[in-house]
């Protein structure tokens, strides 16, 4: 229904009926509620979605709202508003959100606050010209009106009477200005009226009388100004602005108040009911009563507004201080730790400002710094006075550490950089590139090897900050391989056909940076199959497990004889006389600590002339020619019966 309402609350939480403010907004979409006009009074705002508009409604006082006034219509499709002073000047501006165009937009109040009906007595008429020397009455008449409250007042609607019947309505607007003054005359021609410049004619409305009258300023039936004249004599009053001495005090005198005085027989004297003013008169309207007499003994009084003012700058006394960069190379300076005591003729506390407040790393050291001291016056000077500001850093660097390795040499040493720990250490002032770096060890032997807890410390320079420091894992290691020398060894079987080669009978001078080595070799025991040369392998390994390797010919023999054992045999010679036997026949259990022996006999055939004890030599011989020998008895016996062979024979017989 395009609708913008409100609903009277009546303080318990219950809403009265709908009061509708208006229908034209064409798809209301946002509302809010603020004094825009500066009455006093909260008047409406709206942005409607399908007119494009921002626009307000006024608020009269009573909950009556005026006719819709557009602000925009350019906020396409306008989804919201909302009000405050975006430009501190002291009025309600408007922000709007339209949604097809994407903006977010401020339209400024050019609202300029004035006040229409005052209270009794608050505006001041100071002058009076009820009978100008150069010109006639009717056309040189006129008078002041001042306005001592700090907002513009627009006389539109106010009355102006005299004492008699006469008055004149303005129906214009007539601004008088905060603190300012206009002059409302009987005619505003400078070349009839006396030379005097009129803001405001009101014509022959109003006719003062030369001797006795008055004028009023009335709005609604409030007199908002008096000033009333007898006898032909008119105080007239200024409003003075005086300043305040050294010692904070101030006097006045009757005729620095006396301003426009109208006394047709002739001024006699004039007085003040207050001369003495102080530093509490400060800020503040300050009305004196002034009091003239004419010679005739007639008086007229007119009020007036001192101002004081302080227009002397405070003695400012500076005091050096000291003050320190923080981890971001920065350091800001409060500005009233530099008073050192300064005074003031009024003022106890003061505003402070100095020259510089921040400081870098590039203002190390002695800075002259200017503070400048106000006492809150707006009529006064500043004082100076300029302290020296030392800027120091000390902060130390923050240290940040990585773990490194580091591989002994052939000497068995390393050398760790400090580099090679320093992951990114840093300062508030000082680069990386010019940042110290020192490491609690730096040189490692083989003593060290395995992981060692190293700090690392890191100064930027500054005598103040001292130095960062951090932990970092060193891993020390040995990555060279020891050498391995070896020497040739000959070993000999023991009597079991065995032996046993230690690795240290190996060893031809092995050597590794860190000392200690461990010999291990490929072969360390043989036995009878072994016999002769045989190529073994030696690794040598140090205590990080590197390993090199070298190759001995170890030659195995045999040097111990077999034990040679005989037994007795007997053997028949055969028919033909003869015997044979085998050096097996004769072997009582020879033994060699290898196997694989051979056996010889010194004799191993017989005849008949052998027959009976013979002794023979059994040798017996092993594969490494080792021999031993025994004697073996061979008993050659003939077992075979003789064969008796006849022959047939003649026989002779003989003579006899």
């Amino acid at each position: 229904d395009d609708k913008i309402a409100w609903y009277e609350n009546d303080g318990s939480g219950n809403f009265g009926a709908q009061q509708v403010i208006t229908t034209s907004a064409d798809g209301a979409s946002s509302v809010y509620a603020m004094d825009l006009d500066g009455d006093g009074d909260a008047d409406v705002l709206s942005a409607s979605l399908n007119d494009d508009k921002i626009a307000w409604y006024e608020n009269d006082g009573s909950g009556n709202f005026g006719a819709q006034q557009v602000i925009t219509t350019s906020a396409d499709a306008a989804r919201s508003v909302y009000a405050m002073d975006l430009d501190g000047d002291g009025d309600a501006d408007v922000l709007s959100a339209s949604s097809n165009d994407d903006k977010i937009a401020w339209y400024e109040n050019e609202c300029t606050t004035t006040q229409n009906c005052l209270s009794e007595n608050t505006l001041q008429i100071t002058t009076i010209q009820s009978a100008p020397p150069l010109v006639l009455d009717e056309n040189g008449e006129w008078f002041t009106v001042y306005n001592p409250t700090d907002s513009v007042v627009d006389l539109n609607g106010y009355t102006i009477l005299d004492d008699g019947t006469d008055s004149h309505s303005i129906t214009t607007s007539l601004l008088l200005p905060a603190g300012g003054s206009i002059t409302l005359g009987n005619n505003a021609d400078t070349l009839t009226n006396g030379g005097v410049h009129i803001d405001y004619a009101y014509g022959s409305d109003i006719t003062l009388d030369d001797e006795e009258d008055e004028i009023v300023l009335v709005c609604s039936g409030t007199e908002v100004a008096r000033a009333t004249y007898s006898g032909g004599l008119f105080a007239g009053c200024t409003n003075p602005t005086v300043a305040l001495g050294a010692d904070g005090t101030v006097s006045i005198t009757p005729a620095q108040v006396e301003d426009g005085t109208m006394a047709l027989d002739g001024l006699a004297g004039l007085w003040l009911d207050v001369t003495d003013f102080d530093c509490s008169n400060q800020g503040q309207d300050n009305p004196v009563e002034l009091t003239v007499v004419d010679t005739d003994g007639d008086t007229s009084t007119c009020m007036a507004i001192v101002s004081v003012i302080d227009n002397m700058a405070p003695t400012a006394v500076c005091a050096d201080v000291t003050i320190a960069l923080d981890s971001a190379g920065m350091a800001l300076l409060v500005a009233d730790s530099l008073d050192g005591g300064s005074t003031d003729n009024c003022a106890t506390s003061f505003t402070y400002e100095a020259s510089q407040v921040a400081f870098s790393c590039d203002d190390l050291g002695e800075q002259s710094v200017t503070l400048t001291v106000s006492d809150g016056s707006p009529d006064a000077e500043s004082g100076n006075c300029t302290a020296t500001v030392t800027v120091v850093d000390d902060a130390a660097p923050v240290a940040e550490c990585q773990d490194a390795a580091v591989q002994l040499d052939a000497a068995g040493m390393a050398t760790l950089s400090p580099e090679a720990v320093n992951n990114g250490s840093y300062d508030n002032c000082t680069p990386a590139a010019g940042l110290v770096l020192e490491v609690s060890q730096d040189q490692f032997d083989c003593g060290d090897l395995g992981q060692q807890t190293v700090s690392l410390f890191v100064s930027d320079g500054s005598p103040n900050s001292g130095s960062g420091s951090c932990m970092a894992m060193v891993t020390v290691e040995d990555l060279l391989p020891p050498q391995a020398e070896c020497t040739d060894v000959t070993v000999q079987l023991d009597e079991n056909g065995t032996a046993f080669l230690p690795s240290f009978n190996v060893d031809g001078g092995s050597s590794d940076n860190c000392g200690t080595l461990d010999l291990a070799l490929s072969q360390s025991s043989f036995d009878c199959t072994h016999l002769g040369e045989n190529a073994v392998d030696m690794i040598v390994s140090d205590g990080s497990n590197n390993q090199d390797t070298c190759t001995a010919t170890i030659t195995v023999e045999d040097v111990i004889s077999p034990v040679a054992v005989c037994q007795p045999f007997s053997v028949s010679l055969d028919s033909t006389g003869f015997a044979s036997i085998m050096a097996d026949n004769v072997d009582g259990g020879s033994t060699d600590n290898c196997a694989g022996v051979s056996l010889m006999l010194n004799q191993s055939t017989f005849d008949c002339g052998d027959i009976g004890t013979n002794t023979v030599t059994l040798t017996v011989t092993d594969a490494s020619n080792n021999m031993d020998t025994c004697q073996a008895t061979v008993t050659v016996t003939d077992d075979l019966p003789p064969q008796a062979i006849c022959a047939d024979i003649s026989v002779a017989l003989d003579s006899i």
